[in-house]
């Protein structure tokens, strides 16, 4: 699946954020999920590409945000008030009840 560029600064300007607001370093976000410094940076520039889910997981963790706040910055997903829409991999219409 293609990712549009935009998404990816979108998500690189989250990380970059988020990586500010808590105080760190390009290496100290690299050293707690075991990337360089190098790989933060592109990440942050929206040149690496979209990570795996694994590595988006991982990210959260050492962000200290939820899974679906990367989700929504990479374009993956929308917040709405009655629930959560799907913006990919799926149709833009369809949409997903929140599990109760």
């Amino acid at each position: 699946m293609a990712t549009d560029r935009g998404n990816l600064v979108r998500l690189g300007q989250f990380i970059r954020r988020r990586r500010s607001e808590l105080g760190l370093t390009q290496s100290q976000l690299g050293r707690r999920i075991g990337y360089y410094q190098e790989r933060i940076s592109a990440l942050e520039r929206g040149s690496y590409g979209l990570p795996s889910l694994n590595a988006m997981a991982e990210l959260a963790d050492a962000l200290e945000c939820e899974i679906i706040d990367l989700l929504e910055a990479s374009g993956f997903v929308s917040r709405a008030l009655t629930g959560w829409e799907t913006v990919r991999p799926f149709a833009a219409s369809a949409t997903v009840d929140p599990v109760e």
